[in-house]
């Protein structure tokens, strides 16, 4: 009999006890119910760096919007009674969902004149929004989204971030433990993104002049519209320079050039000649192909080979035959005349 108390006693000691740890656990996971932590300067410095380098200074711009692109992969959770998954401003995110980020900056104005700028956004801002109501280790993937400006070539590196979320002591809340940032098996301080110039090419105007009247010294006058660009281009002019849609106008003399310089692939153009200097004939060669009489010359940058339009003016001397014709009625009875009072003055001497 004693021993049998001594059984249940200690029987229920056990169970005492184990309802106890029962409860503690089930106590903690029960704080996920209304506890939840965010992404905090005082858990990372890291940032985000964009930098930019354009072919020249006139293509940065001010305000250019370039977008990121967290993406949620997965978590090594811990286990609990609430499901491991993060949060995006109250809503659970799942597994390949994205949340985006933009990173704006005066661009052209940081550059000071060079072609080169940079600009950085927190991991604070870039996990703005973002929360974690459960303990674990969660992996996400940061890339950068492809914009529409036609002279950047975008980044297309990605970046694994980490966040580990971890009870505090006793349970008293979530903390962040850690975040880090990867690129394969290397770790790094924080993500970098960088922005080159694209494939780009220039634009060539050329004029000659032929003929027996033509003056090598006359200007022609021309216009040039370009499309499908974005910012401002320089030429070999000083000072000239052209933009999307905008009409521009140059002048050139036998043996020079107009250039339009950067240009990207698929950017459309149209040149007219709109002053001829009276010169009878004008013929136009767009990429060395054959002439064609026109003052408009129409053609799309491409990269795989040059792009060229090569005017040629030509202007003759009047015909002298078209002078003899003008008097020839004056010269007939003028030498018929003579011819008359030669044979009357024969006669009249016979």
């Amino acid at each position: 009999m004693k021993n049998n108390m001594k059984k249940l006693a200690a029987a229920l000691l056990s169970g005492t006890m184990l309802l106890g740890m029962t409860g503690s656990v089930f106590a903690a996971d029960a704080q996920t119910d209304a506890m939840s932590v965010s992404v905090t300067a005082n858990d990372t410095s890291a940032v985000l760096t964009k930098t930019w380098t354009a072919a020249e200074n006139g293509l940065l711009k001010d305000g250019e919007e370039f977008t990121f692109q967290l993406t949620y992969d997965s978590v090594e959770a811990v286990s609990t009674n609430v499901p491991a998954s993060p949060q995006y401003m109250n809503q659970l995110l799942s597994a390949g969902m994205a949340v985006d980020t933009t990173l704006s900056a005066q661009w052209k104005t940081s550059a000071a004149g060079g072609n080169t700028s940079s600009a950085t956004k927190s991991y604070v801002d870039l996990f703005n929004g973002i929360s974690f109501t459960t303990p674990g280790t969660y992996h996400f993937t940061l890339s950068e989204n492809a914009g529409t400006n036609p002279n950047i070539s975008y980044d297309t590196a990605t970046y694994e971030i980490i966040v580990q979320v971890v009870w505090k002591d006793n349970f008293e809340g979530l903390k962040i433990n850690g975040v880090s940032t990867a690129q394969g098996e290397n770790k790094l301080d924080g993500a970098a993104f960088e922005n080159n110039a694209a494939a780009n090419k220039i634009l060539t105007v050329s004029k000659k002049v032929g003929g027996g009247a033509a003056n090598k010294n006359d200007d022609f006058t021309f216009k040039v519209t370009i499309t499908g660009i974005d910012g401002t281009y320089s030429t070999n002019v000083a000072g000239k320079t052209i933009t999307n849609g905008t009409e521009t106008e140059f002048t050139l003399r036998h043996g020079e050039t107009f250039v339009v310089k950067n240009l990207p692939e698929n950017a459309s153009y149209t040149v007219v000649e709109t002053d001829k200097k009276g010169y009878q004939k004008t013929e136009v060669s767009v990429n060395k192909e054959a002439n064609q009489t026109s003052d408009t010359a129409e053609g799309t940058i491409r990269m795989d080979g040059e792009n060229t339009v090569d005017y040629t003016n030509t202007k003759t001397v009047p015909s002298p035959t078209g002078i003899a014709l003008e008097i020839l009625p004056f010269a007939v009875l003028f030498l018929a005349a003579i011819a008359g009072g030669v044979v009357f003055f024969r006669r009249k001497r016979g």
